[in-house]
């Protein structure tokens, strides 16, 4: 009905029907009329659905509105649940188009003259498979005609206001029983750089920023953990070992080119960073002494190929790097040895369904050298010129697999973990365990630093509740060094001069954190009534983390 001060004046019929039995039917979609001050009278959402069968559709849509212009948008979405075939064994995806053609005058009759008229085109693609249970495919594209496509003044979407960047990316995975391969590509562009003026930023140099990256293509290949010599109970059995490959093309970097305070220079500039090929392999042989004492040995090897490597020359008496085209390879690697147990408390307590606590105690005591590749007989002169001299140059520096290690480390690491277990009687007369305290502390000491040879020790609690959803986590850091300085100075420091733990003295806590994940639910009711929560709480087996972790 039409009203006129709430009075029913002309009234129009109104019809439902129904549809085809629920299923999805192509048609029509009526638009709805609305008027914005950035752009002006129209209509939005006149379009027609299209579904042809069970495993598509598509949506076409037309805005059109009398200060901006016309806009049409598609969205097409696909997916396939199971095939018969390798190539439609599952898949899902949606591709989106919009072309928006905006007047850049008030006169819509200029819609037609290119002149007066910007055209923006958005495409964005996503695209999900899997070929087998141990393949997948995933693909992500997204384009944009103008950098301020999404942020001009007419546009009224706020998704789309608030979309800062594109990313486009490639990646393909394939799994074996212990093994896997994975290939992929990465692009990256900040809109957010480009639709601001240079001022805006911290510069590079005072002139440079960068905005947009290709990383890749790259492709990883790992074998997991296996035995070297098969199964058995013979010592040699224990030996296991792991192997990794990481290869990568090199990733191109661009960056604006400040022109003045408030534009940006028409071209970019383009920093290549050479890919190479990483190669790491480790051994391990853990054995158990006397049934409760494990004692694990470990090598960790590492292979690293460049095809692109920097070197330094003078030119007019400065120093100058400069990229070589040739091969360098670099060895390096560390080892440590691993000694651990564990020890088991159990305490009755008995407390409704709770029937007892179980303390399981954890020490590991570590020790772990890396040597100073530098170091002529750990190959120092084959990874640095000059090498020996306060002009060496790391061959490696900047590149794919990064820099070589200068620094000798001998390094001792104490750490202690605790489980405290509540033991439950559950509803079918059994038992369940809980793990509702974890407390975690570890410390290390560097025999070669010259000062503060022991580090701060890093505890970590995590409380749940007996139903096993974590309440909380804290994390503490303590200090065994006395500070320097006066009493109420704001800059003291560790001096290296150890507290008196025997004496009294204890550590001194340096930083704290506390998180917690937990999600409260306000209910009440009317006053004179009493409203009760329905669902009650259950028991499940948590199993260990750490038990996990170790094995």
């Amino acid at each position: 009905w039409l009203h006129i001060y709430d009075v029913p004046i002309i009234g129009l019929p109104l019809a439902v029907f129904p549809n085809k039995g629920g299923q999805r039917q192509s048609g029509w979609i009526m638009p709805s009329f609305d008027s914005y001050k950035s752009i002006g009278t129209g209509f939005r959402n006149f379009g027609y659905y299209w579904a042809p069968n069970d495993y598509m559709d598509e949506k076409i849509l037309v805005n059109f509105f009398d200060e901006q212009g016309i806009h049409l948008s598609s969205n097409f979405k696909y997916k396939k649940r199971s095939g018969s075939r390798w190539y439609n064994f599952q898949y899902n995806g949606r591709i989106s188009g919009t072309i928006k053609r905006r007047i850049i005058t008030d006169e819509i009759i200029d819609l037609a003259d290119e002149q007066y008229v910007r055209e923006d085109q958005r495409l964005s693609w996503n695209h999900s498979q899997k070929f087998d249970p141990t393949q997948r495919l995933a693909i992500k594209y997204e384009y944009v005609s103008n950098k301020d496509a999404y942020q001009n003044d007419q546009e009224v979407n706020l998704q789309n206001r608030l979309k800062q960047n594109l990313s486009s990316s490639f990646n393909y995975s394939k799994n074996w029983k212990t093994s896997s391969a994975s290939l992929g590509f990465n692009q990256f562009r900040d809109l957010s750089i480009e639709n601001r003026t240079p001022e805006s930023f911290y510069l590079n140099e005072g002139r440079y920023k960068s905005y947009k990256y290709e990383d890749g293509p790259k492709f990883n290949f790992r074998i997991g953990s296996r035995k070297i010599f098969g199964v058995g109970d013979s010592w040699y059995n224990s030996l296991t070992s792991s192997y990794s490959m990481n290869t990568s093309m090199g990733r191109r970097d661009h960056s604006l080119i400040r022109e003045s305070d408030s534009t940006w220079a028409f071209d970019d500039t383009t920093k290549l960073k050479y890919g190479g090929i990483k190669h790491s392999a480790r051994l391990s042989a853990p054995q158990t002494f006397f049934k409760w004492l494990t004692v694990n040995p470990n090598l960790s090897v590492r292979e690293d190929w460049i095809f692109n490597y920097k070197t330094e020359t003078l030119v007019d008496s400065l120093k100058e790097e400069r990229n070589v085209r040739d091969f360098k390879r670099r060895l390096t690697w560390n080892s440590s040895l691993t000694v651990n147990t564990k020890v088991y408390g159990l305490f009755p307590f008995r407390i409704g369904k709770l029937n007892a606590i179980r303390h399981v105690i954890t020490p590991s005591l570590r020790y772990n050298y890396t040597p100073d590749f530098s170091d002529p007989k750990f190959g120092g002169d084959l990874y640095f010129k000059n090498n020996g001299t306060d002009d060496a140059f790391d061959y490696f520096k900047g590149s794919y697999v990064g820099s070589t290690s200068k620094t000798e480390k001998k390094t001792y690491s104490l750490s202690v973990n605790n489980i405290f277990q509540a033991k439950i009687r559950n509803e079918k007369g059994g038992y369940d365990k809980s793990n509702f305290l974890i407390w975690n502390s570890s410390i290390s000491y560097n025999t070669l630093k010259d000062s503060l040879q022991l580090s701060e020790m890093t505890s970590n609690v995590r409380v749940k509740s007996l139903s096993g959803s974590e309440l909380f986590r804290v994390k503490m850091y303590h200090n065994f060094y006395k500070l320097g300085g006066n009493e109420g100075d704001d800059d003291r420091k560790p001096i290296d001069q150890m507290l008196n733990i025997w004496g009294g003295e204890l550590p001194r806590l340096t930083r704290m954190s506390i998180s917690t994940d937990m999600k409260f639910k306000l209910f009440g009711s009317a006053i004179g009534t009493q409203l009760q929560n329905a669902e009650a709480d259950t028991t499940e087996d948590i199993e260990d983390e750490f038990y996990s972790m170790e094995k």
